[in-house]
């Protein structure tokens, strides 16, 4: 309400033309400043909190990378493909064990147990069928799950947090989150939870986890089986990245923002890749973070693939995967989408061409 002096004093004089321009150009130089903070508390659902997590993810990478000679995290020994047969057994054979991938310890009647995934190697548990766990991601028909999404496993989480369900790997609002977010407080690194467990809201790319060999371009060539090409699981060096301000490196795997009214048909959650509308928080090479549009991403690989005759894009299409990609046939609205996951080039490729059009981000 106007207090009543000015009101009377408005009606005393009227209002000049010169005045109605002043007051019009305050309003529009009041609305121009506002609408960065609008856009400020539209991201203050969640968004903010997990860039920021994000974020810290970032300098934990960066930090791995300084102590293991610009290495990227991984789970699978270089050269588990050499010999030409992608087998656990013949590598354990011929060559040695290797570590599992390790969850962590768990409180237990009979005394603490360590959680993973024991390859049998040297051990009387486990067998050489959980190898397939660590490596960054299976491409075959057994499914489509790997170490790239389990980035708070024993080896990385170090460098983030001492437990395995800790508030740093979860997004607010996802549905991981709020089974997690019931384990923070436990005794222990882990909780076996009837066998069941929670991945963290980020992913890694396991397109930037092999070779860049790997997921050629298809007028080189097109995609490498391990059985043909034995660099397969070589993890390129941080250093390797030809684009780090295009290329994500963490993005939230689950679509919980904005997402539709119908559920899945998988019977899991909403991908980040499952609808143009999808705006996961991401972590890029650089080490900086923003929401990316997978509309975006979307229509730079209809550029990349006009500009090149249809023949490349933005993302591998010829892998065991088939057409539809990752989880695509999954996809709300129709359209597939596989940029992060299977990357063209690897971590030479791109996810998107510019980050002219990805707003709201985060150093």
């Amino acid at each position: 309400m106007h207090h009543p002096p000015h009101a009377q004093a408005l009606k005393r004089r009227g209002i000049a033309f010169t005045e109605v321009l002043v007051l019009t150009t305050v309003f529009m130089l009041t609305l121009c400043a506002l609408i960065p903070m609008l856009g400020l508390l539209r991201m203050s659902s969640g968004e903010t909190t997990s860039l920021a997590k994000l974020s810290q993810l970032g300098k934990a990478h960066a930090c791995y990378a300084v102590d293991w000679n610009d290495r990227q995290v991984t789970w699978i020994p270089d050269d588990f493909a050499a010999d030409g047969t992608n087998s656990a057994s013949n590598y354990f054979q011929d060559r040695s064990c290797f570590p599992p991938l390790q969850l962590g310890w768990a409180a237990s009647e009979s005394g603490n147990v360590v959680w993973g995934y024991w390859t049998g190697c040297n051990t009387a548990i486990g067998s050489p069928g959980n190898v397939d766990v660590l490596k960054p991601i299976m491409l075959d028909d057994q499914g489509t799950f790997g170490s790239f999404r389990i980035p708070n496993s024993r080896r990385f989480r170090s460098y983030v947090s001492s437990r395995f369900y800790a508030p740093q790997w979860y997004a607010e609002g996802d549905v991981d989150y709020e089974a997690a977010s019931e384990l923070f407080d436990i005794e222990g690194e882990f909780a076996s939870n009837g066998g069941v467990f929670y991945p963290s809201s980020y992913c890694l790319s396991p397109a930037a986890m092999l070779d860049p060999g790997v997921l050629r371009k298809a007028s080189e060539g097109g995609y490498q089986a391990p059985e043909a090409y034995r660099n397969y699981y070589r993890s390129p060096h941080v250093g390797a990245c030809s684009h780090p301000p295009l290329k994500t490196r963490m993005i939230e795997h689950n679509w919980f923002r904005e997402t539709p009214d119908a559920q899945p048909e998988s019977g899991d959650a909403w991908q980040f890749n499952h609808g143009l509308a999808a705006n996961p928080c991401t972590l890029f090479f650089d080490g900086s973070t923003s929401t990316l549009s997978t509309l975006q991403a979307w229509q730079d690989d209809l550029v990349v693939r006009g500009s090149s005759k249809d023949q490349n894009g933005l993302w591998s299409r010829d892998t065991p995967l088939g057409a539809t990609g990752y989880r695509g046939e999954y996809s709300f609205d129709d359209t597939i989408v596989s940029h992060h996951i299977l990357t063209t080039e690897g971590i030479r490729g791109r996810d998107i061409l510019s980050r002219s059009r990805n707003g709201r981000s985060r150093r």
